[in-house]
């Protein structure tokens, strides 16, 4: 579902085009404390979507609620770490975004990993998708909600997939 909104989004900015003014222009979101607001809403909501997709109340559900929150709280220190280390400061915005990639990244595994990986998942995710934002600058294209950094770099980034991985409880 991630891979596909992030390459969708990926086509829809390339057919229609960059804004007036960007980049040049700072474009920032109208209003950070909404934007906040916004991210803990979805970060809430995002605990039903994966532990209500285990269809009952029992420990699969519980894992992949512990493991959405984890995640997402790593992921945005991850953000956080290589926004500072690379910009010089984090910033409010960088924190949303990087739940946000926790979020994404955490999913397809939320209630079939266990012990620290959804603090890897989630610290990877964050730094891998802080980095792919990063790069719409540099090939051009004006993703403003940076759909694609987000979701398809962080929706790709599932390590518990991968056959041999060391992840799997």
């Amino acid at each position: 579902m991630h891979i596909n909104a992030g390459a969708a989004a990926l086509v829809a900015v390339i057919i229609l085009g960059r804004r007036r003014g960007w980049p040049k222009e700072p474009m920032l979101p109208h209003s950070l404390p909404l934007t906040l607001i916004g991210t803990g809403i979805l970060w809430f909501g995002w605990f039903g979507f994966n532990a209500g997709s285990a269809l009952a109340a029992d420990g699969i559900a519980a894992q992949a609620l512990v493991n959405t929150h984890l995640a997402a709280a790593a992921a945005m220190l991850g953000w956080l770490l290589f926004e500072r280390i690379r910009g010089g400061h984090a910033t409010t915005l960088g924190a949303a975004s990087g739940a946000v990639a926790g979020l994404v990244a955490i999913t397809p595994c939320a209630g079939f990993v266990g012990g620290v990986a959804p603090l890897i998942i989630g610290f990877a995710a964050g730094a891998l998708c802080y980095f792919a934002v990063s790069v719409k600058f540099r090939f051009g294209y004006d993703d403003s909600l940076d759909v694609v950094g987000i979701h398809l770099v962080g929706g790709s980034w599932d390590p518990s997939s991968w056959a041999s991985s060391p992840m799997r409880r």
